[in-house]
This record gives structure tokens, sequence and C-alpha cells, in this order.
């Protein structure tokens, strides 16, 4: 039976590609980087000298709506964190800082 932790989290849906060799998993969202990979077999640790990163954030597309009051601000990206507690959004738009984002809501496909 084979186990694969990173960061002391267990990853999901473990398949060997290559028997005994090189296997994939699912790794749940998180942030980081140089994150501790643990794999064991049976009991024993087979690996645990390696390390994970998660992508860095990018930015594909923003669009703002109505952006003086009231407006909707839509970001769209990838690996832009699963933790809105974490998440933060500063808009300089033509050079003048609004601190107008009273509340995000985050839709995670």
């Amino acid at each position: 039976l084979l186990s694969v932790q990173i960061n002391g989290t267990a990853c999901t849906d473990i398949e060997y590609t290559t028997p005994y060799v090189e296997f994939s998993c699912n790794v749940g969202p998180g942030v980081g980087k140089n994150l501790s990979v643990v794999v064991t077999q049976r009991g024993f640790v087979i690996a645990n000298n390696t390390w994970f990163c998660y992508d860095e954030p990018r930015l594909d597309d923003v669009k703002i709506t109505v952006p003086w009051t009231g407006g909707i601000i839509y970001v769209n990206g990838t690996s832009l964190g699963a933790d809105l507690s974490k998440t933060s959004l500063n808009l300089n738009y033509y050079g003048i800082e609004f601190p107008l984002c009273k509340s995000m809501v985050m839709t995670i496909p």
C-alpha cells in the first residue's frame, strides 16, 4: 500500500503510471514552496528527501464594471489560492489607489 504526504497532508487517488517506479496522485489546494514529500510503502519510508511547490498565481484577465461605486471586479486566473482569508486585492486604476474592496466572493471551479 502506497502513501504520499505533502507537508503532512495525504494525497488522494494514487496510481502507478509505471509499476513501483512512477506514480501520480491528486494534491489538495494549498500554497507554498519547498514543502516536504514523504512516500511510504507498507509502512516503510521509501522517499523523504523530495520537495513540492505549488504553482505561482497567474492573472489572465481583470474586468472592472462601474469602478467608482458599487462596482464589480472580475479577476480570472489560475493558482489564486483556495482560502479567501489569505487572499487580497489591491487596485491601482490609472495611478489612483482604490481601497474599494469591502467584500470578496471567490468561485473555485
